[in-house]
C-alpha cells in the first residue's frame, strides 16, 4: 500500500492509491444515496458507516486478510462500535483548531504543542 512497485516514490512523483480511492467513493455513494431519499446527514453517515463495517467493504477486507493469512472476521467488523464525542478546541492566533478528543492522542498532542 505504501510502497507502490516496491520502491519509495521520487520527490514530486504522483502517488496514487486507487483501492483507497475506490473505498472512499463507495462511502460517498452510500451517503449520497441516503441523502437523495430525503434523510438527514447523520442518517447518511450512519449508512456509510454500516456499509463499511457490515457491507461489501468489510467483506472485501475480510477476504483479503484471509487470503494473506490474517485473522480478521466479518464479526470483528460488525462488532465494532465507535466512540462519538465532542472535539477538543483551541483558538490559536485567531484560528479555531479542532481535533479528536482523548482517547485519540495525536490531535491532543498537536494542540498541546501549539
Amino acid at each position: 500500500m505504501f510502497l507502490p512497485e516496491d520502491r519509495v516514490p521520487e520527490v514530486g512523483e504522483l502517488f496514487r492509491m486507487p483501492d483507497l480511492a475506490s473505498t472512499f467513493r463507495k462511502l460517498v455513494e452510500e451517503e449520497e444515496r441516503v441523502l437523495q431519499q430525503g434523510r438527514n446527514r447523520n442518517e447518511a453517515l450512519d449508512a456509510a458507516f454500516s456499509r463499511f463495517y457490515n457491507g461489501d467493504i468489510s467483506e472485501e477486507f475480510v477476504r483479503f486478510y484471509k487470503e494473506e493469512g490474517g485473522l480478521f472476521t466479518e464479526e470483528d467488523f460488525a462488532n465494532f462500535s465507535p466512540i462519538w464525542d465532542d472535539p477538543i478546541h483551541i483558538n490559536y492566533r485567531g484560528y479555531d483548531i479542532y481535533s479528536s478528543p482523548p482517547t485519540s492522542r495525536g490531535g491532543l498532542e498537536v494542540l498541546m504543542q501549539i
